[in-house]
């Protein structure tokens, strides 16, 4: 795989490897309480909704990796949110994130018209 200018191919392996780790930690019931985890994974659908339609809808004028750093940093906003005292679940919402792109629910390319 040739590399380009951002190092696409080294993104799109951290992507994989985040994604594998949120996979398996949903699968071990002791990583987190069951409705934390499914309330955590709609938290980042919504989000994730939101700012695809806005670049759908041409409200966002950037290019694909532009988008992708804003839905990290949203996610990283929203970890950052989260109350004193509990775990950071910054890698865990971004492999949610990652897992959703993985099925087709979520693209950092502007569709075409």
């Amino acid at each position: 795989m040739a590399q380009n200018s951002f190092g696409a191919d080294k993104i799109i392996a951290l992507a994989v490897e985040m994604r594998r780790d949120y996979a398996a930690a949903t699968r071990n019931p002791r990583y987190m309480a069951d409705d934390h985890g499914e309330w955590l994974q709609q938290r980042v659908k919504s989000e994730m909704m939101s700012l695809r339609t806005r670049y759908s809808a041409g409200q966002l004028d950037i290019d694909g990796i532009s988008f992708l750093m804003m839905c990290l940093d949203r996610l990283d906003e929203m970890n950052g949110n989260r109350p004193i005292g509990s775990e950071d679940r910054a890698a865990y919402l971004k492999g949610c994130m990652y897992d959703i792109t993985d099925r087709c629910l979520h693209r950092f390319a502007r569709p075409r018209k």
